[in-house]
């Protein structure tokens, strides 16, 4: 968030990829998007309530240029005051359109990555390559924008090599944030039914089918705690390095966004650096 108060809107619903983990295509089908007028308005009528940012709860916002190209431009000539950050896919992207982004209030793009492993990619139908990655984490810092990438271990097909493979991808970006949460086998999903098949889950206890905590399955050649604690060790790794934490000081625009800064490091602290979660991936 860069600026408050925030809230959340949704301009299209569903997805125009087909990944066997996501809720998104088993829950709501084809992807269906709403009326450049009616978005112009929700936002005109946020911003009338008072709030300052929206999060686009789209889950592939940017599949459609043209589509897009007509928001933002409306957003920019009606000088709508408003700041967001919104989500899609790598290759959802390109040059023209992120500069366009930038000047219509955009401070942050979420791309879904997962995994740096070529097997696991092939096992979840991402469908996404690593040189997309580059390119859009390459293409959005050059516009000012930053970019958050979504990773997930845990998939089928996961080993202590393929963990250690992502999580040294990820140093080699200039990314701005990333998540590495825990894959999650909601039920619906292709991959629910696989796990299920497999008789790799332990329960169907719902509460804890989440990403932050304990996986809910093993497999015979990875544990729930090797790969619990591989996500620990990969978040140290991106948010500890001295590179790192100078790329954050120099992005500070303002004194609010450095106390939210001081903030959620402190509770990366509290969460993350403790001896528990040494860094198994490597054996």
């Amino acid at each position: 968030m860069r600026r408050s108060p925030k809230t959340m809107v949704q301009f299209s619903r569903s997805c125009i990829a087909k990944c066997n983990f996501c809720c998104q295509p088993a829950f709501f089908g084809n992807v269906m998007q709403r009326s450049v007028d009616s978005i112009i308005a929700e936002l005109k009528w946020v911003k009338e309530l008072g709030f300052n940012e929206v999060f686009i709860n789209d889950a592939t916002f940017t599949y459609d240029h043209d589509w897009n190209k007509e928001i933002f431009n409306r957003m920019i000539d009606e000088k709508i005051d408003i700041s967001w950050w919104c989500t899609t896919r790598s290759h959802c992207l390109d040059k023209e359109l992120v500069d366009l982004m930038k000047k219509a209030g955009c401070h942050t793009i979420g791309v879904g990555f997962e995994s740096a492993y070529d097997q696991v990619l092939k096992n979840i139908k991402k469908g996404v390559r690593l040189d997309y990655i580059k390119n859009a984490v390459s293409m959005t810092r050059e516009a000012g924008i930053d970019i958050l990438l979504f990773c997930v271990v845990g998939f089928l097909g996961e080993t202590k090599e393929s963990m250690y493979k992502t999580i040294e991808f990820l140093k080699t970006l200039n990314a701005s944030y990333i998540t590495l949460g825990i894959a999650v086998p909601a039920p619906g999903t292709g991959f629910y039914r696989q796990m299920k098949e497999a008789g790799h889950l332990h329960h169907q206890k719902w509460d804890l089918y989440d990403p932050l905590k304990m996986p809910v399955y093993s497999y015979p050649d990875l544990s729930a705690e090797e790969i619990y604690d591989g996500a620990a060790y990969g978040l140290k790794q991106f948010y500890l390095r001295p590179s790192y934490i100078y790329d954050r000081i120099k992005s500070i625009e303002n004194p609010a966004q450095f106390f939210r800064y001081v903030k959620n490091f402190g509770g990366f602290i509290k969460r993350y650096v403790r001896p528990k979660a040494a860094p198994r991936v490597r054996s």
